[in-house]
């Protein structure tokens, strides 16, 4: 029976806080899996729960409700009680009453290191969710405090997700991909979604405004404009071509390589407030000189 306590109270504390923030972490971005032994993913949950577990002993102990509601004596004789069936026999009042204060005090403990787990973890969820906005807003001159938090987040996060959502994407950014297959032919889009397998590989990714680049007319207009069949050097601009649909989807087996591209969304910038008061600023001082003139 104590091996049972042990283990289901290891389970609680240790185990416990590191399933919660993975959960909750999962709402808004899809974990890395880390091929670990369970050796390896027992230390490393340990290690997650160490530091919430001492801060909710130092709360429970500093507001006084932990050592009011029993003392170690009370430890002492509820696992006494587990043990011994003649101390048990001898004692049964003492148990019970020992069973009552041992469940307030775990309880008194427990409660309050899940809420320090849970708000750290939608801080890490809140942080991962804006982390591009953040990065460059306020981490663009402070590379070591970027570099924290990076290693706090990213590593838990899958590859192609950190790649593919507005992560890394500025603030008032877009992303366009452009997809190389393994039949050399090139498309181009906006990132609109993507698929992520359980193991967090990349699926298939589905682009919006599709096009593809018709390289072999190109490398036949420039073979042309190098035996002067044609007179004007081809804009390898004009070889885009619209493809039919709204939505383009690439399977990853196909994928040979990818270039992601930010570009500015000036229709969001101009929607900012900076951009406005300055345009509205802009416009003032125009009436003003157009007035004086």
């Amino acid at each position: 029976m104590p091996a049972f306590v042990l283990t289901f109270l290891f389970a609680v504390y240790v185990l416990g806080p590191d399933l919660a923030s993975r959960w909750i972490l999962g709402f808004v971005a899809p974990r890395r899996i880390l091929t670990q032994s369970r050796g390896e993913e027992i230390s490393r949950a340990i290690v997650w729960a160490l530091v919430p577990l001492q801060l909710a002993y130092l709360w429970a102990a500093k507001c006084g409700s932990l050592w009011s509601i029993g003392n170690m004596g009370d430890v002492r004789t509820f696992y006494a009680g587990l043990s011994s069936d003649s101390f048990f026999n001898s004692f049964r009042e003492g148990f019970y009453r020992s069973v009552s204060i041992f469940i307030r005090m775990n309880w008194a403990l427990i409660w309050r290191e899940y809420t320090i787990v849970i708000l750290t973890a939608l801080l890490v969820t809140l942080t991962a969710w804006k982390y591009g906005t953040i990065r460059s807003r306020y981490l663009k001159d402070r590379p070591n405090l970027e570099a924290i938090i990076s290693s706090l987040i990213l590593p838990r996060i899958s590859y192609w997700h950190i790649l593919l959502s507005p992560m890394l994407i500025p603030a008032r950014h877009y992303m366009v991909l452009d997809v190389m297959t393994k039949g050399d032919d090139l498309f181009q889009g906006k990132v609109k979604e993507y698929a992520i397998g359980a193991n967090g590989e990349l699926l298939s990714i589905t682009l919006s405004s599709p096009r593809k680049y018709k390289r072999k007319e190109l490398l036949d207009a420039r073979t042309a404009f190098a035996a002067k069949t044609i007179s004007n050097e081809p804009d390898p601009a004009k070889y885009w071509k619209d493809v039919p649909g709204t939505l383009f989807v690439v399977l990853s087996s196909e994928v040979k390589t990818l270039n992601i591209q930010y570009k500015p969304d000036i229709a969001a910038m101009l929607r900012s407030k900076v951009v406005a008061k300055r345009l509205r600023q802009f416009a003032d001082q125009t009436k003003k000189t157009s007035s004086a003139n």
